[in-house]
């Protein structure tokens, strides 16, 4: 699932990040701090999204191939199972292993989807956040108008990728 999301499109634009900040910084070092601050809480995010996602889903998938592997034992077995009058305690087991792989895999999910809702929060706020720098530098005699839309596009597309790895 991971190779046909936009996941791997991000690495190749994770490159171009370094140099994205750093026009940000020739605009202006407080443009560039502000989108230097941002990056650095969407990295920390990252890395905090894969260390409170890893054991939930390694705990998923213990469920997903136990719940394979009786339903493969289920199938293989179908008229046995029948004709011994277990197919109702075999349902029940493989009932019971795929509500624990669903509660499991939601537990992760809802990790993996609270901080990948605040990343894009945050990255919506970080690009308010450099537009409003942008006007108080240009306020200030300090920028251009032209700054101002430029510093935004730029630090939309040096975030971007990094909120597409979360």
């Amino acid at each position: 699932s991971f190779l046909s999301s936009w996941g791997p499109s991000a690495f190749f634009d994770l490159p171009w990040m370094p140099l994205y900040l750093v026009l940000l910084f020739l605009f202006h070092f407080w443009l560039g701090m502000t989108a230097l601050v941002g990056a650095i809480v969407l990295v920390a995010v990252t890395l905090l999204t894969e260390l409170k996602t890893k054991e939930p889903t390694k705990v998923a998938a213990g469920f997903a191939r136990t719940r394979s592997a009786l339903a493969v034992a289920g199938r293989r077995n179908a008229e046995v199972l029948q004709a011994m009058g277990m197919a109702g305690r075999a349902t029940a087991m493989w009932s019971a292993s795929h509500r624990d792989y669903l509660l499991a895999h939601e537990r992760a999910s809802d990790v993996a989807t609270g901080l990948g809702g605040f990343s894009k929060v945050f990255r919506m706020m970080l690009q308010s956040a450099v537009l409003a720098v942008g006007a108080f530098l240009v306020i200030h005699d300090e920028a251009t108008a032209g700054i101002i839309i430029a510093s935004s596009i730029l630090t939309s597309r040096a975030l971007a990728p990094v909120e597409l790895v979360i």
